[in-house]
């Protein structure tokens, strides 16, 4: 009779579990595609601040200084997301108040009154990334009723930058029930 080890055992059932499933979970991937987690939850749905977040609003005509700062500027956010829930799409809106004209700006009167286009989006795991097709206009992480991440929606040429930003997860939302 044979006797077969306890290590070999379970060495070989380990082998056939990490060749069978490509490792389940293993090295990131618990269940996606591709290393990609699948949503850990749905977000679909509307999404509102309840406190404004203070923007930063840059433009390429400001010329009367070294940067491209027009000023800052309170909104206060609502998104509508669609879409699947792997790639959503995220429609924002946001009331804007308070805004401060930066003294390197002096040039262009008035507040921004810019409006937005959606957003698309990808998920994994508990991490929304959100795309306006060429550059990435934001990182978050969400639970069931909140979504925090950092709003990015500047694009520079030659070191003049024209769009928006937020402070490091000061972009906070949460779901409308």
């Amino acid at each position: 009779m044979y006797r077969v080890s306890t290590r070999l055992l379970v060495g070989l059932f380990a082998g056939f579990i990490a060749a069978y499933c490509g490792g389940c979970g293993g090295g990131g991937d618990s269940g996606g595609v591709g290393g990609i987690l699948n949503p850990a939850r749905d977000i679909r749905g509307t999404w509102v601040m309840s406190i404004p977040v203070n923007m930063t609003v840059m433009d390429i005509f400001c010329d009367t200084g070294p940067t491209t700062t027009r000023g800052t500027q309170d909104w206060r956010v609502t998104w509508i997301i669609t879409g699947s829930e792997a790639a959503p799409f995220v429609s924002q809106t946001a009331e804007r108040s308070n805004f401060i004209q930066s003294p390197d700006c002096s040039n262009i009167a008035g507040a921004p009154t810019g409006t937005f286009t959606g957003s698309y989006g990808t998920v994994s795991g508990t991490t929304l990334t959100l795309s306006n097709g060429q550059n990435v206009v934001g990182r978050y992480t969400f639970t069931t009723d909140l979504i925090m991440g950092t709003y990015d929606n500047r694009i520079c040429t030659s070191g003049l930058c024209e769009g928006a930003y937020s402070g490091t997860n000061e972009f906070k939302l949460q779901r409308q029930k």
